[in-house]
């Protein structure tokens, strides 16, 4: 069957990609889009049971990385100064 749907130039151009990155036509990724929903709907599983990501904040303070050449070179002026006094 044939039909006409108005999308969002925004939702198209996302539908439209997401189709060619599966090396789909549009019409190939709209049926099985539509086809997984009505499966989802018939199963009763729209996605409800499965946790959501956390994500955890980062705790202390923040400390600064060095490079090995700026490693050595504070090993370096600590021990100059040490000698030197």
């Amino acid at each position: 069957m044939r039909t006409t749907i108005d999308l969002p130039d925004e939702l198209f151009r996302k539908v439209k990609s997401a189709a060619a990155l599966k090396g789909q036509s549009l019409r190939q990724f709209v049926e099985a889009a539509l086809a997984g929903v009505i499966s989802d709907e018939e199963s009763g599983d729209y996605g409800h049971d499965r946790p959501f990501p956390v994500s955890i904040a980062p705790k202390g303070r923040k400390i600064k990385s060095f490079t090995n050449a700026e490693i050595d070179e504070i090993f370096l002026r600590e021990d100059m100064e040490k000698y030197d006094s």
